[in-house]
């Protein structure tokens, strides 16, 4: 973005600048709330953003999207462990410390 130069990237339809909490409030909230989504505020909002990309991209790609000057920010402060990746670890783990539960349950499924 710094690239872009200064001033006013988001604007209305009128070409006016968009307040940021205006914005939440007139199109990302009630956008939110249709999708059942709980919503903070634009922090959060970053955060959940960071977290995808940083599964997909390169960690510097993404630290200098969001304009961090150091990946080790975006690192300890963006990422963001989801749920579905504790799956994997998590059975493998089990599998080797409990294998005759796990094959019991295999057998039940």
């Amino acid at each position: 973005m710094k690239s872009l130069g200064q001033g006013v990237w988001v604007r209305s339809r009128s070409g006016t600048p968009v307040d940021p909490k205006n914005a939440a409030n007139r199109y990302l909230r009630p956008v939110a709330k249709e999708l059942g989504l709980a919503l903070g505020g634009w922090h959060d909002f970053r955060h959940t953003l960071s977290t995808q990309p940083l599964r997909r991209y390169p960690t510097n790609v993404v630290s200098e999207l969001l304009g961090h000057s150091n990946v080790q920010t975006t690192l300890s402060i963006y990422q963001h462990v989801e749920t579905d990746q504790f799956r994997a670890p998590l059975n493998e783990i089990a599998t080797e410390l409990l294998p005759d539960v796990t094959k019991l349950a295999a057998n039940r499924g």
